[in-house]
């Protein structure tokens, strides 16, 4: 369901402030949190009231022998460690182009293979969240 930017704006910010992140990364991502506004004044994404997002994908992701995925829920907090244990077997001249990926993986709770065959309009969108976990 769309939204006015100002709601986006709110929703977006309730987020930011329920992390508890240092207000100069509003600045240095400033980017990443225009496109979350901007997926939250489109109905794309939802916060829910325990601050988890919700993602419905433009192109839903076909899995053999079971339901398609249409819509991915990304965590609120995850611990340091998960992060960085979701970086196992990444070789590190691949590290740059992988980071994202494995923190949507981490995120949403859904494997690399599946965050892969994401259509780059909806992996975007995860790499915009996952940016505020790059902390």
């Amino acid at each position: 369901m769309k939204v006015s930017k100002e709601i986006a704006e709110q929703e977006f910010m309730d987020w930011f402030k329920a992390k508890k992140l240092p207000i100069y990364l509003l600045e240095k991502n400033a980017d990443d949190k225009e496109a979350i506004i901007s997926a939250i004044e489109e109905g794309i994404l939802s916060k829910d009231e325990d601050h988890k997002f919700t993602q419905i994908l433009s192109f839903p992701i076909n899995v053999p022998d079971s339901e398609p995925i249409t819509k991915l829920e990304y965590v609120f907090r995850v611990a340091e460690g998960v992060l960085a244990s979701s970086m196992k077997g990444i070789k590190t001249d691949d590290l740059i182009g992988q980071i994202s990926i494995c923190y949507v993986s981490v995120l949403t709770g859904q494997n690399k293979g599946i965050i892969r065959a994401l259509d780059p309009s909806d992996s975007y969108l995860g790499k915009k969240i996952a940016a505020f976990f790059f902390i």
